[in-house]
């Protein structure tokens, strides 16, 4: 028997410093689509980020609702199906805030940029049919 789950990785736009007008960003986080249990290939996505900004700026990204970069995790309910954002198409960098081993968005002054970013669910999980979302915050320093 195959079993499917459905799953999405969410993300928002954290809030920006008071000066709004210097630096402006949207997201788009990756979807996932249908993941299978028993397809031995990942599950991959791909994200943006759109900014914007007069001066140079930093972009980092929660751990979402995991509170650790490796891996996240999405839940449906009380169960959690892991995966992870990173900056390359080959999946080595994990997206986050410079610590653990993460790395960052950096957008260098004057720039308008949109930035791809890199999902992941590893193949082979044992998860229940459901919905699995998860939530995090992108925050932009300038």
């Amino acid at each position: 028997m195959r079993f499917r789950a459905l799953a999405c990785a969410c993300l928002l736009a954290g809030a920006l410093p008071a000066a709004a007008d210097v630096c402006s960003v949207a997201v788009v986080g990756p979807s996932f689509g249908i993941y299978d249990t028993t397809s031995m290939s990942p599950n991959d996505a791909v994200g943006r980020v759109q900014i914007s900004c007069k001066s140079g700026a930093t972009v980092t990204v929660s751990t979402g609702g995991s509170g650790t970069y490796f891996p996240r995790s999405m839940r449906s309910g009380a169960a959690t199906l892991a995966y992870n954002l990173f900056v390359d198409a080959a999946r080595t960098g994990i997206l986050g805030t410079w610590g653990g081993g993460t790395q960052v968005i950096f957008v260098a002054q004057g720039n308008n940029r949109t930035v791809p970013f890199f999902g992941r669910i590893p193949a082979l999980q044992d998860v229940d049919p459901g919905v699995y979302t998860d939530t995090l915050t992108v925050s932009v320093f300038f």
